[in-house]
């Protein structure tokens, strides 16, 4: 819950609740569905990003089942509006038509930080895709799962700063954001 003197704080709050019992019944499903009642999750969360006006908060999701831990299984992310008293979706933090740049910036970043071992082989034959993106000071962090890059590889989190992004976040957002 966050505190601010912004009109929609309220409405906002409630947003997140919503998103959050969402997450909790969709993990609940997928925890049941594959461990047959022998199986349980656990959700940490990291608030990425507070202004007066807007917060982002990142959910980190670890999956046991059968007794096999699935660390680092994925992430999933809301950014808050607390003026506006909404989620602010993806495609009003990026320009969406823009998708194949975007994850080209992405995938570079992944590359340049050795977060994939042979990024050619690796995607090859498939589409990579981030699964949740949250803001930070310092750019817009892109997430996965554990199966969007192939192979079961884990769950990432990596950062694109606004600079490489440059017009494909949205500038109005990226203005209400403290640059570290």
């Amino acid at each position: 819950v966050f505190a601010s003197d912004q009109p929609g704080t309220g409405a906002a709050n409630d947003a997140l609740a919503r998103f959050v019992t969402d997450l909790d019944d969709d993990w609940i499903s997928d925890v049941s569905e594959y461990a047959e009642g022998r199986g349980s999750y656990e959700v940490s969360y990291e608030v990425t990003l507070v202004t007066a006006d807007l917060a982002s908060v990142r959910f980190d999701f670890y999956d046991y089942v059968c007794c096999r831990p699935y660390p680092n299984y994925g992430s999933v992310s809301a950014v808050l509006d607390l003026t506006a008293g909404r989620l602010i979706p993806i495609g009003e933090i990026l320009d969406m038509d823009q998708i194949g740049e975007i994850s080209r910036l992405w995938i570079t970043e992944l590359d340049n930080q050795g977060l994939i071992p042979d990024i050619v082989d690796l995607l090859s034959g498939q589409t990579p895709r981030f699964d949740s993106l949250t803001l930070r000071p310092e750019g817009v962090e892109f997430g996965t799962d554990r199966n969007s890059l192939g192979g079961g590889l884990p769950g990432t989190s990596t950062i694109v700063s606004y600079a490489q992004l440059g017009d494909l976040v949205n500038p109005a957002l990226a203005a209400r954001v403290p640059t570290s």
